[in-house]
């Protein structure tokens, strides 16, 4: 007796404390051994093994698999890997492996079944794989699930579900393989290798312009021009369910203002302090704008936005003339300090021979973008319109929020568009738009496409290029025998 305790208590209090030793043990045992099999309990090492077998021994297979049932991380270093595979199946019992085919063996069973249906799996996403890559189509959910009957064989007992149990289905499979419901971009049949020409083209033009003018500070200037709707789409957010409803909630926008849209004319530089002074433009189809918004327009306070009512809202050769002009103007101050090169892209009233001339007269050093290379070169299309949209979006809506029928009015919309130089293009640092599409002559800076597409270790020399590959970065049927001399004469 110990302070007052009964000695039949401390003896049972004492095996207490030695069956929890015991368990702690084991469970310690439990563990290092599942570390060693990869994370993997009993179960996952027999449904692993069992998709080894039924695959034909394709260790890529069951390491997904295993990737799947695994309690590790990633980052763990016992996590599973090709070898860790193989040593499981040369430790495993050879009886144990021979009632793989035990149709009694429950547990050997449901990994059979189990692995059967992983690998049917396996080969609806290589065939959707191909679906998208070879013959550019997005398969629908009832054709992805008859792929999986189809390879499922006898493997799949019950009757097929329902149109719904299907969709889930699908859901929880895309979830697994990270599979995204959407729709696939058009795009013209363009040789990759051709590409990389363009850009090593691209880059070899910018190493020597830089070279050129190495005794000034280069200030790389981007114009590009981007649609805007009268009446934008909302950004993504909160629906109150269907069921709190009599109708489907929904925006109202008129039909001929779902259909218009401005062109809306940005620069971005690698300045902040010139970034404020650059111009911007928004070209109107002058039917769709009243003279009397016009006017309201520039009672407003001035901006660095200039609105242009024209015959069409589209850039022309003619109102590009105009910009460049203005362009010059307001880099005019700097150009003691500063050599503007203005990278422009392939579009048709990028090229006439009047463009070039201006840009030429106004000391310009035009880089052109080559042709279906925009969305790896073009620092506005890179970076700059994509935030721009989104930025635009939430603006129209909070419009919205503030109207009691819902419907923004266009002179509200404007004066939110002429605030955008300052607020949204004159707030950020462009800088590394411009790094990540080669301008600082430092791979390291490209951006992470371009790196994956180009797989360069470094960039060309500074060397002048010659006609020939100029006139490759052009679209094939524009006759372009004047640039040349306009960009390297």
């Amino acid at each position: 007796m110990a302070d007052g305790m009964p000695v039949e208590t401390l003896q049972a209090a004492l095996e207490e404390n030695r069956r929890h030793l015991r368990r702690c043990q084991q469970q310690a045992r439990r563990r290092e051994h599942v570390r060693r099999c990869g994370g993997l309990s009993k179960t996952g090492v027999q449904r692993v093994l069992a998709t080894y077998y039924f695959s034909g021994w394709q260790l890529q297979a069951a390491l997904y698999v295993a990737g799947q049932l695994t309690s590790l991380k990633a980052t763990d270093p016992d996590y599973p890997t090709e070898s860790s595979i193989q040593r499981l199946f040369v430790e495993a019992n050879l009886g144990d492996l021979l009632r793989m085919h035990d149709e009694g063996n429950v547990q050997w069973t449901r990994a059979c079944r189990f692995a059967q249906k992983a690998l049917a799996e396996q080969e609806v996403f290589a065939w959707l794989k191909t679906q998208n890559l070879l013959h550019g189509a997005a398969p629908a959910a009832l054709q992805v699930y008859e792929q999986f009957r189809l390879r499922q064989g006898l493997a799949a007992p019950g009757e097929p579900l329902t149109r719904r149990g299907i969709h889930k289905w699908v859901m929880r499979w895309r979830k697994r393989w990270s599979v995204r419901r959407g729709r696939l971009r058009v795009r013209d049949p363009v040789d990759p290798a051709d590409l990389r020409r363009k850009v090593w083209t691209f880059w070899q033009s910018l190493s020597y312009i830089a070279e050129k003018y190495k005794d000034r500070k280069l200030l790389w200037l981007n114009f590009d021009e981007t649609s805007v709707a009268y009446a934008p789409q909302c950004p993504t957010g909160c629906i109150v369910s269907r069921k709190h409803w009599k109708i489907n909630p929904h925006c109202t926008v008129r039909k001929e203002v779902q259909r218009a849209a401005y062109s809306y004319c940005a620069t971005i530089c690698n300045s902040t302090e010139v970034q404020a002074k650059l111009p911007h433009f928004l070209i109107a189809n002058g039917s769709r704008m009243r003279q009397s918004v016009f006017r309201a327009f520039h009672a407003l306070p001035a901006t660095k936005l200039h609105v242009m009512r024209r015959k069409t809202a589209w850039v022309t050769a003619e109102s590009l003339v105009f910009m460049v002009k203005a362009l010059r103007k307001a880099v005019q101050p700097y150009v003691p300090e500063y050599k503007p090169i203005l990278i422009l892209d392939c579009a048709c009233q990028h090229l006439p021979k009047g463009v070039l001339r201006a840009a030429k007269q106004c000391g310009f050093q035009v880089l052109f973008v080559p042709s279906c290379c925009t969305s790896l070169l073009q620092p506005l299309d890179c970076y700059a319109f994509g935030p721009f949209k989104q930025y635009l979006r939430s603006k129209y809506q909070e419009l919205r929020q503030a109207e009691a029928d819902g419907q923004a009015q266009e002179i509200a919309w404007l004066y939110h568009l002429g605030q955008a130089p300052r607020v949204f293009f004159s707030s950020r640092a462009w800088g590394k738009a411009f790094r990540g599409i080669g301008a600082s002559r430092n791979i390291s800076d490209l951006h992470p496409r371009l790196q994956e597409f180009m797989q360069a270790a470094n960039l060309p020399l500074p060397v002048k290029p010659t006609r020939e590959q100029v006139s490759a970065i052009f679209p094939k049927r524009r006759r372009m025998d004047y640039a040349y001399v306009s960009l390297f004469g």
